[in-house]
C-alpha cells in the first residue's frame, strides 16, 4: 500500500518558488537603488562642470528583469549649447548593469552658438559597456535621420576608450549610408562614408574649446568616400587651433577629379576660370586617369584646399 506524501511536503516546490521570488526582488530592488545612485552621481559630476540634466517626467521600472529610467522630454544643457529629446528610455539587464541601452523615439533639438537646428528619425538606439578598468564602448545608430540640411538612410557611430601606455585613447569609427547635404545649389548625394582613427589626448569633457585647449589630434587610419563617379580614399590628421578653425590635411587617392571641380563649379564654389585652371594643372598629374591620382585635401587658415586651390571657406566651431 504507497505511503501517501505529508501535505507540508507537497508545498515544498511552492515554498520553493515564493522564496526565490522574494530573494530576487530584494535583488532587483538592490539594483535599481545601485543604478539610481549611479545616475545621481553622473548628474552631480556634470554639474560640478556647468552641466544640467533634467526630464520634465522621470519614473523607474523595469521589474523583474530589467532596471529601467524613463525621461520624456529631457534636455542636457551648459551655459551656451543643449540637447532637447523628446523621449528617452534607458535600460539594462538587472544581472548586468555594465551594459546600458538606449532608446530615442521622438525627435532632438540641438542648440549652439550658431543657432538650433532639429532632427527627425525613425528611431535611434546606443549602447554603452564599461567596466572597471577605465575602458568605455560606445555604439549609437540612427535610422533615416533627417535635418533641414542633412538626410541618410543609415548613420551610425563607434567609440571605444581605453587607456593607452601613457594616456587615455578613443578609437572612432563612423558610416553613413545614402546620404543627401542640401546645399544653395543642388544637393550633394553620398553613397557612402567610412571612417575609423583615433582621438589623444582624450579630455575628461568633450567639447570643441577643450579639444583645442588640449590640442587633442583626431588621427583617421581610413577614409573611404564614395559618391556616384568620384571615390576618394585617404588618411590623414586633424585638430582645432586656438582660434577655432580646423588644421589638418588628408592624403590618398581621389577618382574623376575632373567630376569633383565640375560639381564645384556648378554649385558657385569655384569659380568657371579656376576650374578651367585647376582641370588643367590637376589633370596633367593624372587626374582623369581611371586609377586616380594622389591629391591632399586641407583645412587651414579658415579654408579648404584640393591640392594648391581654396575651395571653400570653413566657419569658426565656437
Amino acid at each position: 500500500m504507497p505511503k501517501f506524501l505529508k501535505p507540508w511536503r507537497m508545498a515544498l516546490p511552492t515554498i520553493a518558488l515564493v522564496l526565490l521570488g522574494l530573494l530576487w526582488s530584494g535583488y532587483w530592488l538592490w539594483a535599481s537603488s545601485l543604478a539610481q545612485h549611479a545616475v545621481g552621481k553622473w548628474r552631480a559630476g556634470l554639474a560640478a562642470d556647468g552641466i544640467t540634466v533634467s526630464c520634465g517626467e522621470e519614473s523607474w521600472g523595469g521589474y523583474p528583469f530589467r532596471v529601467e529610467l524613463h525621461c520624456s522630454p529631457g534636455k542636457i544643457a551648459s551655459a551656451e549649447r543643449s540637447a532637447e529629446f523628446t523621449k528617452l528610455t534607458v535600460m539594462a539587464q538587472a544581472y548586468n548593469l555594465g551594459h546600458v541601452l538606449f532608446l530615442h523615439d521622438g525627435e532632438t533639438i540641438i542648440t549652439g552658438p550658431m543657432g538650433s537646428f532639429k532632427i527627425a528619425h525613425e528611431g535611434a538606439t546606443a549602447s554603452l559597456i564599461f567596466n572597471s578598468k577605465g575602458q568605455m564602448q560606445v555604439d549609437v545608430e540612427f535610422t533615416k535621420p533627417q535635418a533641414d540640411t542633412f538626410s541618410a538612410h543609415r548613420l551610425a557611430f563607434h567609440t571605444r576608450k581605453k587607456p593607452g601606455r601613457s594616456e587615455q585613447v578613443l578609437e572612432i569609427a563612423a558610416a553613413m549610408e545614402r546620404g543627401q547635404i542640401q546645399t544653395n545649389a543642388e544637393p550633394v548625394a553620398i553613397d557612402s562614408l567610412t571612417l575609423s582613427g583615433s582621438l589623444t589626448p582624450v579630455p575628461k569633457l568633450i567639447t570643441y574649446e577643450n579639444l583645442s585647449r588640449q590640442g587633442s589630434l583626431l588621427t583617421l587610419d581610413q577614409i573611404d568616400l564614395q559618391s556616384a563617379a568620384i571615390r576618394y580614399q585617404a588618411s590623414g590628421t586633424l585638430q582645432i587651433e586656438k582660434d577655432a578653425h580646423l588644421k589638418g590635411a588628408f592624403r590618398g587617392r581621389l577618382q574623376n577629379l575632373d567630376h569633383v571641380l565640375q560639381a564645384l563649379a556648378d554649385r558657385g564654389i569655384l569659380a568657371p576660370d579656376a576650374r578651367m585652371g585647376a582641370g588643367a594643372v590637376l589633370g596633367l598629374l593624372g587626374g582623369n586617369s581611371p586609377e586616380g591620382m594622389q591629391i591632399e585635401i586641407a583645412a587651414d587658415q579658415g579654408g579648404l584646399y584640393i591640392g594648391p586651390f581654396r575651395i571653400a571657406d570653413l566657419p569658426a566651431l565656437f
